[in-house]
């Protein structure tokens, strides 16, 4: 069977070790690609899941700070497909991490929209996560002012997903 194989990377403020971290954690990986729910796994053979379930899998190979490869499935699969296979290389950066995803064995024809997702539901929503700095303890008057903000300006999840594609030129070799 015919395969597709894509590669993209981009530089992400934040040390190999945190983003290794919160790829393996289900809570950080919730947060870190924009409130989309995920379990997690720390051990080789320990099984995951992405995106509120349609992303599952498991962990083929660790290397602390440095590297995950993992079995990985998408709902979107033909039936009859195996698992594809997903490596990400975490490397020092001089602004952070240089994170390189390697995507293979990718059913034939779909490996387009596979990119375009990992730009547009990973690296643009982790490149936001990781450069949030922590707010500092808001008084009660600026408390009362951002709960109104929140409340005129609530975005849905289809309009923020819209906002992060048209961000999408930011992120290089996708």
């Amino acid at each position: 069977m015919a395969t597709d194989k894509i590669r993209c990377s981009t530089v992400i403020k934040a040390s190999p070790k945190k983003i290794y971290d919160a790829w393996l954690d289900g809570r950080q990986h919730t947060q870190m690609t924009g409130g989309n729910r995920a379990t997690g796994s720390g051990r080789i053979g320990g099984r995951f899941t992405a995106w509120d379930g349609y992303i599952e899998g498991r962990n083929l190979e660790l290397k602390p700070g440095r590297q995950i490869v993992q079995e990985w499935r998408a709902s979107d699969f033909p039936k009859n497909a195996p698992s594809s296979r997903l490596e990400v290389k975490l490397e020092k950066a001089a602004t952070g991490t240089r994170v390189t995803l390697i995507h293979s064995e990718i059913p034939s024809g779909m490996g387009a929209s596979y990119l375009d997702g990992w730009k547009n539901f990973y690296f643009l929503p982790m490149q936001e996560h990781f450069a949030a700095r922590p707010k500092a303890k808001p008084t009660t008057a600026a408390k009362k002012k951002e709960a109104s903000k929140q409340r005129t300006a609530k975005l849905t999840a289809a309009a923020a997903r819209a906002a992060l594609r048209k961000r999408a030129g930011k992120v290089e070799g996708c």
